[in-house]
């Protein structure tokens, strides 16, 4: 564990999931994040929209213990998974 606040680790659905997943995080000092966030504002154009929804979904199901054809539908088809603002 990172007491000292010089760890930066970056992870991404691509390795988890699926490799066409270009989603990823990264957690380390606040001050460092913020200035990263900042950063990839200005820099990206944001991961594709579709990889966003899917990953939302998955994030939002109610059991995440389990992925399955319920897992993601549309809103129109589930209305209990109606989308949930990240």
């Amino acid at each position: 564990m990172d007491v000292d606040g010089r760890v930066v680790r970056l992870e991404t659905f691509s390795k988890v999931l699926s490799p066409g997943l270009r989603i990823g995080w990264a957690t380390g000092p606040k001050v460092l994040m913020t200035q990263l966030v900042h950063f990839m504002m200005a820099a990206s154009l944001g991961a594709p929209s579709l990889s966003q929804v899917l990953i939302a979904r998955l994030l939002a199901d109610d059991d995440p213990g389990t992925v399955g054809p319920n897992t993601l539908h549309a809103p129109a088809q589930t209305p209990s998974h109606a989308p949930r603002k990240l």
